[in-house]
Parts: structure tokens; sequence; C-alpha cells
């Protein structure tokens, strides 16, 4: 077998594994999920995973109602801009947190930052992280963008880091 189909079986075997042990974590009510979809033999890789934020102990279940226990968590709906397609949409719901500190943002996190010349908040996936001589920064693109975005994005820009889409 080529590199490539074994690394792409080991990935699936490893999901699938995680998985069934998140559902029985979870109990009985929850979804049980048996396997791992591989188009074409390859995983279109977009970008870098964003940093996992909630833990296990921080979900619960109970009679079909799902709670997530996220201290300073908000909600974003997102606008029709197109640049995060297919992953986030028009009215794509998000939950978001502040983040503390420069270092908690991760290449693959997803992030909203006040952007210089955008109106309103944008929601762009980090690319890639810096210092300069005006220290940290982020570089940010959509999902669905050619291009990164043109500026440099400081830590002061960032408001949220998205931690979670609901559809």
């Amino acid at each position: 077998m080529k590199k490539t189909t074994i690394a792409l079986l080991a990935l699936a075997i490893a999901v699938t594994a995680g998985l069934l042990m998140f559902n029985k974590y979870l109990g009985s009510d929850a979804v049980k999920i048996t396997g791992f979809a591989v188009r074409d033999g390859e995983i279109n890789k977009v970008a870098d995973a964003p940093k996992d934020r909630i833990t296990e102990d921080q979900i619960r279940m109970s009679d079909g109602t799902i709670v997530i226990k996220l201290a300073g968590a908000t909600i974003g709906k997102l606008e029709d801009t197109g640049s995060m397609k297919p992953l986030l949409d028009a009215n794509s719901n998000t939950l978001m947190i502040k983040p503390e500190r420069a270092e908690d943002i991760k290449e693959g996190d997803i992030i909203a930052y006040h952007s210089e010349e955008a109106a309103g908040l944008v929601v762009h996936r980090v690319v890639k992280r810096g210092i300069d001589e005006n220290g940290w920064f982020a570089i940010a693109k959509g999902d669905n963008s050619k291009a990164n975005d043109t500026q440099k994005v400081r830590f002061s820009q960032i408001k949220y880091v998205v931690v979670g889409i609901l559809y």
C-alpha cells in the first residue's frame, strides 16, 4: 500500500476510536458514530485544525438536552460574505469566547477581529503568527479566499475565538 493510504487508514481508525469513546462518555442517548469516510482516498486539507477549547467534562447530555459549561461564552450569527464557505455561511451560529492572551491564539483558530478595512467584525482563520517591531500579530484568511487578509491582526483587535459552530 502507498504511505498515503496507510496514513489515511490509521487516521480513520484513530478518529473512529475517539468518537466511540466520546459517545460512551455522553451516555446511551448519544448518537453512536461508527465510521469515517474519505472521499476519493484523500483528505482535503483546507487549514490546520483549531485548538481544542472545550473538554469532555464541560459537556453534559440528559433527556435529549445538551449543556456546555463554557465561562464567558457568547453566540455570534454570521452574515453572508462567502469568505468562510463551506464551513460558515449566512446565519451560521458560532460559540465564541474572549481570548485571554496572544499566546492562546494558534494557527488554525477561527477568530473574530476588528478590521481597519471592514465594518464590524471579520471572522477568518489564523494561518500564521509572528512577532515584529510592533509585537505579536496574526495573519488571517477566509477559507474560501484566495489571498490572506492584507493587514496584520494585533491581539488588541481580536475580540473572540470561535470554539463551536451550530448549523
